[in-house]
């Protein structure tokens, strides 16, 4: 048997594991500047690479470029967990255009330990790993993500995906060829000393994507991003309205009196019919515009809204909340920077608001705390 109350209140505990991927402008433009961030292609045209076959030829100058992003450090940046970062950038892949190509997530750090600070050990191994020989060739020029001096520290870490980018080689064909040092140079160690260590680390998102988009383009992805987050998040709360409007048609009122065998195979049948025909689709366009209506809340309402949210920063003056963060914490959602287990225990706000629309809460957070500042 299912039971679930009639009067809707489970939609507000389901409608919160849609509202927990939701994301807002700022986080949008975040990741877009950190995915498209400027390349020095322009300023070296005539050291570009001939086109791949990920990017077809034509008269942009850029290629394309293999990049990285920490999982973490982009967790902490746009407070969204890494399936949702994940998602986002899966999305953002199915632009017509084609900017992105997102690659699985890799461990894009690599460190790389020299015993007793030997430079010959160092040159030995960088005469036979081509991608080691040419990062201590480019140091000076400084490739991105290189810190460390052989000689003094015995620890070279660099950007392994920056490196593969700089030369021109696929990620894996560099970490294979950086992890085959210890056993190259194996047979050159003498018996009882450890020899070069090679280490990856810092798992990281991997993609392909140009690095001299314009403003239009940057836009244009913003805005193709930002409306495919917003369509989604609405089909799935008019998908689950209408799934509960489904099992409210064939529910009994209530458990008394006992339904006899026949009557409960009835409301079965009804039921299998009614998934048969997938009537839990997609809802109809006049459904769609019932669900569209948002009528306004009272001024008074609104004012209430407005004092507990200013309630709230006044008790954490020393957080950098967004609106979508305190909307989230007043529906009772966690998020990496502002996890349910801290911010759960405060039951003056926590859950708070559960019944006032996310967006609109959301939106009146974020006036609020522009006033506050």
């Amino acid at each position: 048997h299912f039971f679930f109350p009639s009067r809707g209140q489970d939609l507000l505990e389901l409608r919160r594991h849609v509202h927990e991927n939701s994301v807002d402008f700022l986080a949008v433009k975040i990741l877009i500047q950190r995915v498209f961030a400027p390349c020095k292609c322009l300023e070296n045209p005539g050291k570009i690479q001939e086109n791949s076959k990920e990017f077809p030829k034509n008269s942009r100058i850029c290629r394309g470029h293999q990049r990285s992003i920490p999982v973490q450090e982009f967790v902490e940046s746009l407070d969204l967990r890494e399936e949702g970062i994940e998602t986002l950038l899966s999305l953002l892949e199915l632009q017509p255009q084609k900017f992105l190509e997102l690659f699985p997530p890799v461990h894009s750090r690599c460190r790389i330990r020299i015993p007793k600070n030997s430079p010959e050990l160092l040159r030995e191994a960088a005469l036979r790993c081509p991608p080691l020989g040419f990062l201590l060739a480019r140091q000076k020029s400084g490739i991105p993500g290189i810190s460390g001096i052989p000689g003094i520290s015995g620890i070279l870490e660099f950007d392994a995906v920056a490196l593969s980018d700089s030369m021109g080689w696929e990620f894996q064909r560099v970490r294979e060829s950086l992890g085959r040092i210890p056993g190259e140079n194996s047979n050159k160690i003498p018996a009882g000393k450890s020899g070069i260590q090679v280490e990856f680390w810092e798992l990281s998102f991997h993609f392909r994507a140009y690095g001299d988009l314009n403003s239009q383009e940057l836009d244009s992805s913003w805005e193709f991003l930002n409306s495919q987050i917003i369509s989604r998040e609405k089909f799935e709360l008019r998908r689950l309205k209408k799934c509960f409007r489904t099992f409210q048609r064939v529910a009994f009122p209530s458990f008394f009196p006992k339904k006899t065998e026949r009557e409960q195979l009835e409301k079965n049948s009804q039921l299998r019919e009614l998934i048969r025909e997938k009537k839990l689709g997609d809802p109809t366009e006049s459904e769609e515009e019932e669900e569209e209506k948002n009528p306004g809340k009272k001024k008074d309402q609104e004012e209430e809204i407005r004092g507990e949210i200013r309630k709230f920063l006044a008790a954490y003056p020393e957080e950098e909340f967004s609106g979508r963060a305190v909307a989230r914490i007043f529906h009772g959602i966690g998020s990496p920077r502002f996890p349910a287990q801290i911010f759960g225990r405060d039951r003056r706000f926590w859950r708070r608001l559960l019944p006032v629309e996310f967006r609109s809460l959301s939106r009146l957070a974020s006036q609020e705390i522009l006033a506050w500042k």
